[in-house]
């Protein structure tokens, strides 16, 4: 009998220690929520009272998961940091491109489209993100592995150690970054630049042949091309631009460059203010160029880029759709590559540098950027992946503790009915 209540004392024992960090754990999120969900009714009420109906465009979780945008101090719809060009009209447009990428389908992009915006994504997403990339070993291309370390900079981990994986490792050994296309050699510039991250001396690849590779795809039109040999566009031109601008000041070469590419993209618009991508108008050559613009510090009413008294911005605004998303042509559906283009653009604008650089770069290789407040309403910090742990480990040591009392209950069993059956042989 005794020995029956054996599993239920080792349970209990192992529950106490779990149960404290679970309580705590809680209270935590439940301080923040309370605190987040004060802050939500003040901003309610205040668009309530300025019969502002943005609130309604969606609702947002308080799951959802804050990541580290450009302004990491601003409120959602309230902009504190103004500067001359950036309007209410091109706030709520940011917001509603944010909200119909977050329940659109998931583009390349959309996580680092939300960050520096400044705007949450979904926390169940994210943490599957996060856990699918941690366990990626190989990616088909260069490209999509750039991409992700973008993704998970601006979902507030250091690429370096994305749960034991480093992510920046491939870009330094990668040996056919010459045969890549300009997309590629650029997204590689962006993804080492948004953090910072850092390559040693005897890495095959290094910032300095990056952007030589670079270089190399300028025309004599002072456009780049794709590939080598093949067309300037204004798409290619414009993120080779942004990705070259930190660079202009310590390398002569790409300070020429840029001066190059400015007057082909000056020289490529057309007179409604719009950009061609092949022979169709581009939305998204649109928004590169606007980035590029603000990448570069030139003002958006530099008279090389104002046709018919509209500046790039107001052209941009051309493609929204009622949805709240961007179309790539005038009167296309809203499109996923095209509303990313278009937050990036925007965020550009509205905080007036690059946006594919954080604002205050993470530190601890491998740790979250825990303790971030944004743009949104509510949001937890990332701490789910941890109370999973915490969880999982708590049933595993519970199962395991009644597996091994079972055992010694058994065995108990079949010894006592050993011993009962050496007394009757004796008696008999």
């Amino acid at each position: 009998m005794k020995l029956r209540i054996i599993p239920f004392l080792i349970v209990l024992l192992f529950m106490v220690p779990f149960a404290a960090i679970f309580a705590s754990a809680r209270a935590v999120n439940i301080n923040e929520l309370s605190s987040s969900e004060g802050e939500t009714e003040k901003l309610e009420d205040s668009a309530s009272e300025a019969g502002d109906d943005s609130t309604d465009t969606m609702a947002r979780s308080s799951e959802d998961v804050i990541q580290p945008g450009a302004n990491v101090t601003e409120s959602k719809g309230i902009n504190q940091n103004p500067n001359e060009y950036w309007t209410e009209e091109l706030d709520a447009t940011l917001a509603l491109a944010c909200d119909w990428l977050s329940i659109s389908k998931q583009g390349k992009l959309s996580y680092l489209c939300l960050g520096t915006a400044g705007e949450p994504a979904p926390a169940q997403l994210v943490t599957k993100y996060i856990s699918d990339v941690s366990l990626t070993e190989e990616y088909e291309n260069i490209l999509d592995l750039e991409y992700a370390i973008l993704n998970t900079t601006f979902c507030g981990y250091n690429a370096e150690n994305i749960l034991g994986n480093n992510l920046i490792k491939p870009i330094k050994r990668y040996a056919y970054y010459e045969k890549e296309s300009l997309y590629t050699i650029a997204y590689a510039l962006l993804a080492l630049d948004c953090n910072q991250y850092s390559l040693e001396k005897d890495s095959h690849n290094s910032r300095d042949s990056l952007t030589q590779l670079l270089l190399a795809r300028q025309n004599a039109d002072g456009g780049f091309s794709a590939y080598p040999e093949q067309n300037s566009t204004p798409t290619q031109t414009a993120l080779a631009l942004v990705a070259l601008a930190d660079y202009r000041q310590d390398q002569p070469a790409c300070q020429l460059a840029v001066q190059n590419g400015i007057s082909y993209l000056a020289s490529m618009q057309q007179e409604d203010g719009t950009y061609l991508d092949g022979n169709k108008t581009s939305s998204t050559a649109v928004s590169k160029v606007l980035t590029a613009l603000i990448a570069l510090d030139i003002p958006l009413d530099d008279e090389r880029f104002v046709k018919s008294g509209e500046t790039i911005d107001e052209v941009l605004l051309g493609f929204t759709r009622v949805d709240g998303g961007f179309g790539e042509a005038r009167l296309d559906d809203s499109d996923v590559v095209a509303t990313e283009n278009a937050i990036l653009a925007l965020s550009a604008l509205k905080n007036e540098k690059n946006p594919y650089q954080l604002m205050f770069y993470l530190e601890n290789a491998g740790n979250s950027f825990e303790n971030v407040t944004s743009s949104a309403d509510t949001g937890v910090t990332i701490q789910q992946p941890v109370m999973i742990g915490i969880l999982a480990g708590a049933v595993v040591i519970i199962l395991l503790a009644l597996v091994v009392t079972k055992k010694m209950i058994n065995r108990h069993e079949e010894a006592g009915e050993t011993q009962d059956g050496d007394t009757e042989k004796k008696r008999s």
